[in-house]
């Protein structure tokens, strides 16, 4: 079932929002990092996939459709289910997954919890088509997307240890690559430091 629903944060815990919704409360497994940035009390909005199986039926909560389309796409992978899926999310984003399975970076698949080499191989095998689709497109001036990937990597990691979530830091980073197309100007550092500039210079809640 694919739905979107509205209404305030009534608990939380790692990875689970209760979302109370005219009175009712849904229990929503979501990216750990959406999760994170509820506290009860906040109106909240998710798009929402439902999972049933023959003893139980689980609600997903996602912040954008190209989340969840991931997430329905990940669970048609042979041996992938509904936590390994948030994990990946959880671990890479929704671009960072597209851009790992364009350059068959097995090792960062593996980031996510409970993916090992053999899942992550299959996962790369199965969602080629799907990850060209929403990769970063090849960049101009000659630059080698690979490489700016590879930076985005590190950028976003610093970034996220600062206190920054994934998202705002992977868009900053989109937001500022093109100030740094040159060949010898896309170092990890100066691209935080532009990042932070992106970013007003103060993590977002956690």
């Amino acid at each position: 079932m694919i739905g979107y629903a509205e209404g305030k944060v009534q608990k939380k815990k790692p990875g689970v929002i209760v979302l109370n919704v005219n009175g009712v409360g849904y229990v929503l497994n979501c990216p750990a990092d959406l999760a994170r940035r509820f506290e009860v009390g906040d109106d909240a909005a998710f798009h929402v996939e439902m999972k049933t199986t023959e003893n139980s039926s689980i609600l997903y909560g996602f912040e954008t459709e190209q989340d969840q389309e991931l997430f329905v796409q990940l669970n048609k992978v042979q041996a992938v289910g509904g936590k390994s899926a948030l994990s990946v999310l959880s671990a890479l984003g929704f671009v960072g997954f597209c851009n790992a399975v364009v350059d068959n970076d097995e090792g960062l698949v593996c980031q996510a919890e409970g993916v090992g080499k053999k899942t992550a191989a299959r996962i790369i095998a199965d969602l080629k088509s799907f990850a060209e689709e929403h990769a970063q497109p090849a960049l101009p001036n000659g630059v080698d997307a690979a490489r700016v990937r590879g930076v985005e990597k590190a950028v976003v990691a610093a970034l996220t240890q600062m206190g920054f979530n994934k998202k705002d830091s992977e868009t900053a980073f989109g937001a500022v690559v093109e100030n740094h197309m040159a060949q010898d100007d896309l170092v990890a550092g100066s691209m935080v430091k532009s990042c932070l500039r992106e970013l007003g210079g103060q993590p977002s809640a956690s």
